[in-house]
């Protein structure tokens, strides 16, 4: 987890729990009762701010008699001890994974993945707690973040190793400068990304609140650029598979489908929005498409398309997840058949996911595998 976090690129913390060592859980418990004992005296003497951690260890040390002492510095000791495994495991999993990349590039040049669609460069604000109302600017935050489903899709391969050729498109502006050269910082190839004159860079200014987007305001207009001239039939055929968005133009989605089919290879599809869905959908696009990935929103943009389908009862699947699941498999049933495998990939949130593939295989919330006998 941690490696990846890394190759990915990800600003992220991660916080790595380790309890106390099996001989000293039983003065572990002790202490734990010491410091609520001695937090609820702090609140009865009115200790705050400053004083309350030097009264709170001074109390915790009285209580246990100098055990909490010994137990923390085991716990100290125990945290050092995982810490360096962690870090030798880390280490050793980085050696491994640059010999197969050493390796791989050596033994298959040509085995690379095709992905197309957008770039888009976010402009990310949020308002400071503290702001003033009422000023002509108001005190916050802001941000340029690199965007385009297609384009985080291309960096991640990217950043894992894997040789990745991206059609995209960007404006002759400054936000295209920036996008082109961050795309060759990190080692992603330029040669198939066309530069429109005249035209501007796909940018999308958002509001957040609390981490959620309130509102935002966006200029996706050059996606119609990505046209089917910029396909290069030698790039299909030579890729392991391809993904797309559908901020792909819908007549360059089609044209990208039948090359995939005509040269037998996997077509991933990345919703993007619910209303491109809807559109990729009623273009019959679907048929022709290996895996997919919606989130629980743009899985609503297939309702009622085509027959309706009967989940059996021993799926134990959440009440509140049944009508999603119905779509997936709605979904799934009008999907290319020849491919090896098909998978719908929907997320609730950022902890909830289900799959559903043509290995008869549901994997709902509770990340239980259940198995059903419709045949899909």
């Amino acid at each position: 987890m941690i490696l990846e976090n890394r190759l990915l690129g990800l600003r992220s913390g991660i916080v790595v729990a380790v309890p106390i060592p099996d001989q000293f859980a039983a003065d572990g418990e002790e202490i734990e009762n010491a410091i609520q004992k001695s937090l609820s005296e702090a609140e009865e003497l009115n200790v705050s701010g400053n004083a309350i951690t030097p009264f709170i260890l001074k109390r915790v040390s009285e209580l246990t008699e100098g055990r909490s002492l010994r137990t923390n510095l085991a716990l100290v000791r125990n945290n050092v001890l995982k810490g360096s495994q962690i870090a030798a495991e880390l280490t050793r999993l980085r050696s491994i994974r640059t010999k197969r990349y050493l390796h791989k590039n050596e033994s298959n040049s040509k085995n690379k993945i095709a992905v197309v669609g957008a770039i888009n460069i976010d402009i990310v604000c949020q308002k400071s707690e503290n702001f003033t109302s009422g000023k002509d600017l108001v005190e916050g935050t802001v941000r340029h973040v690199m965007g385009g489903v297609a384009r985080n899709v291309a960096e991640c391969l990217t950043r894992r190793g894997t040789k990745t050729s991206f059609v995209s498109v960007v404006g002759d502006d400054a936000l295209g400068e920036v996008a082109l050269s961050h795309c060759n910082h990190i080692g992603l190839g330029v040669e198939n990304i066309a530069v429109e004159k005249g035209r501007p860079t796909p940018v999308a200014q958002l509001l957040l609140e609390n981490g959620d987007v309130m509102w935002g305001i966006a200029d996706f207009s050059s996606h119609q650029y990505i046209t089917k001239q910029l396909i290069k039939e030698d790039e299909i055929r030579d890729a392991s598979f391809v993904v797309m968005d559908c901020d792909t133009p819908l007549a360059t989605g089609l044209q990208l489908a039948e090359l995939c089919q005509k040269h037998r290879k996997s077509l991933v599809l990345e919703p993007t929005a619910p209303l491109k869905f809807a559109e990729y959908i009623n273009a019959g696009i679907i048929s022709e498409v290996s895996m997919v990935t919606p989130n629980a929103a743009e899985i609503e943009s297939i309702i009622g398309h085509k027959a309706d389908v009967n989940l059996p009862e021993s799926l134990k699947i959440p009440a509140h997840h049944v009508g999603t699941v119905t779509n997936m498999v709605k979904c799934l049933k009008e999907m290319s058949t020849g491919t090896p495998s098909r998978s719908v990939l929907t997320t609730w949130g950022r902890r909830e996911r289900c799959t559903a593939s043509s290995l008869k295989t549901t994997r709902c919330s509770s990340y239980r595998y259940l198995r059903h006998q419709q045949h899909l």
